[in-house]
């Protein structure tokens, strides 16, 4: 992904619609170099951060057609398609009834609220990259008083963060919305977190559940004040799993074969059933399973897997993240106890979704790409966490 794209890729970014290509994209930069301004003047952004946010709006410029091709990430001209018919009045109509038509329906979520995100040019497949830009620097105000201003740079650093800030994806966008939800939630926000979350459902299903268990938690059976109401809730938690374990694991055993089939296995090479979901894993060899699940989604990609410089790279960040991730972890726990609940409250929310893509996600690519829309708000959320346990001791 990250070798050079070629002389190809240097002849399809100045052909005859090079020009327009550019322009909208320095139209879009400057507009977003403008934004920054105005913060700034403003008192909303510290004027310290001009040059590395300035740096950080650049980066669209570098990846499509320069790093790699378009094509790699295809879903971005389906955004861009659609953010150009919903601008045009010719949005077509979609049906959830079907698998296709509820990938459909995600894409017009994100499309709708794409369109929320005020940009001079809409033109090229890196249009919807400035928009995600966008989004970031309202994120980088938004946790600038929240987490210390070395954690905020190094997120804003991370290879995955700038690449998802720099495609026409909506990764960014179940990011963006996932954190606000997280911190608002601790914060005891209840309206406007649970806004958020039910904003994902559509985005990123998967991600859902997790979301949807520290919010019960917190102000359902308020878990994090007391050890029994959290032992109430991994109780109840479990009895609905039970309870409704052919239908849950039927869902995930259906898009876990989805998924193997997008990539390009055949159906006939599967050793199946007649009918797919006689296939399900039983309640025993599930839980069984699960340990593996949970363990491997924190380590993934494994060094055995390296098999380029991207995953390379990938694997480094990883074992940064998760790094940092247990260090929080470790100080919450150790140095404010008041907060071990909470913290064990967000570990498992974490690892209800992290399962959800490590038993359904048979690609690494994929894997970690929808890892890090999951892992990162988590990982924020606990530099929060932590850093308003040291805020009241103070």
């Amino acid at each position: 992904m990250f070798s050079s794209y070629g002389n190809e890729g240097w002849e399809n970014l100045f052909n005859s619609l090079s020009s327009l290509y550019l322009l909208s994209g320095f139209l879009n930069y400057f507009y977003l170099i403008c934004l920054i301004v105005l913060l700034i003047h403003f008192k909303f952004l510290n004027k310290n951060y001009f040059i590395f946010l300035s740096l950080f709006c650049f980066t669209p410029f570098i990846f499509n057609y320069v790093l790699f091709s378009p094509s790699y990430m295809p879903d971005q001209f389906k955004y861009v398609e659609e953010i150009a018919k919903l601008k045009s009045g010719n949005l077509e109509a979609f049906d959830i009834s079907s698998y296709e038509g509820i990938k459909r329906g995600r894409l017009y979520v994100a499309t709708y609220l794409f369109n929320f995100i005020p940009l001079i040019s809409y033109y090229g497949v890196h249009a919807l990259a400035f928009a995600n830009k966008f989004l970031a620097i309202f994120l980088f105000i938004f946790l600038y008083s929240k987490i210390k201003i070395q954690y905020l740079i190094w997120i804003f650093l991370l290879p995955s963060f700038i690449l998802y800030t720099s495609v026409s994806l909506r990764d960014f966008l179940i990011i963006f919305i996932s954190t606000f939800s997280l911190i608002w939630l601790i914060e005891r926000k209840l309206i406007k977190s649970l806004i958020l979350i039910v904003l994902i459902l559509p985005l990123k299903i998967q991600n859902f559940p997790s979301l949807v268990f520290v919010w019960l938690g917190v102000f359902i059976f308020r878990a994090d004040r007391s050890i029994w109401l959290f032992a109430l809730l991994l109780f109840l938690s479990g009895i609905i799993f039970f309870f409704f374990f052919e239908p849950i694991v039927n869902q995930l055993f259906f898009y876990k074969i989805a998924f193997i089939l997008e990539s390009g296995v055949q159906l006939s090479d599967l050793e199946l059933e007649l009918n797919i979901l006689d296939s399900t894993p039983g309640i025993i060899e599930f839980l069984k399973q699960a340990p593996f699940y949970i363990f491997s989604s924190f380590l993934r990609p494994f060094p055995l897997e390296i098999s380029n410089p991207l995953i390379f790279v990938i694997f480094l960040e990883n074992l940064f993240i998760v790094g940092l991730f247990a260090l929080f972890l470790y100080r919450i726990w150790i140095q404010q106890p008041k907060f071990r609940l909470m913290l064990a409250i967000l570990f498992v929310g974490l690892s209800i979704s992290l399962f959800i893509h490590a038993y359904t996600v048979i690609n690494l690519g994929s894997f970690v790409r929808y890892k890090f829309s999951v892992f990162l708000p988590f990982l924020i959320a606990l530099m929060y966490l932590y850093q308003k346990g040291l805020q009241s001791n103070e």
